[in-house]
């Protein structure tokens, strides 16, 4: 286990310091991502679930949803994929509910990740046209390439 030293104020969130919060968060998710390289990926989970505690406080649902989409990623990485796809799905319905077509986009390329190493290929295949057609029509090329990859995987297992 990797030991971090939090700022003072990660302790205390208010809904009144929206700047503050707003950097507590980007921490945590810094620190996911270097735990995610490094191959600590339970630690990745802990920083995860503090990202998603600290969205929660401040009620903002738009980083609810990228906390939980990335928690589902670090289980992802440890084989927890009932887990990882609850988080994703709950991911994915935020992002429906706000209007956040590119989260949702990304929730079902996630899944689609999720349920290939799952050897759920059907279930993975409807995803990955659901991301395909967000990214799309979003106007986002890298997202629709990223897409287009496990499309292309799902339906050749598919079919083999």
């Amino acid at each position: 286990m990797i030991s971090v030293m939090l700022p003072p104020a990660a302790g205390n969130l208010t809904l009144g310091m929206p700047n503050r919060c707003d950097l507590i968060l980007g921490r945590w998710w810094a620190l996911g991502r270097f735990l995610d390289l490094l191959g600590h990926w339970h630690d990745w989970a802990i920083a995860e679930r503090h990202a998603l505690a600290a969205a929660q406080r401040l009620g903002d649902r738009t980083a609810e949803a990228f906390a939980r989409q990335r928690l589902g990623f670090a289980c992802i990485r440890f084989g927890d994929y009932q887990i990882a796809h609850a988080y994703l799905e709950h991911a994915r319905s935020i992002c429906a509910e706000v209007g956040d077509r590119a989260g949702q986009a990304d929730a079902h390329h996630a899944l689609t990740v999720t349920l290939q190493f799952e050897g759920r290929h059907a279930d993975a295949l409807g995803h990955a046209q659901q991301a395909l057609e967000l990214f799309t029509a979003a106007g986002d090329r890298p997202g629709r390439a990223a897409a287009l990859n496990p499309l292309s995987l799902t339906s050749s297992a598919e079919q083999g």
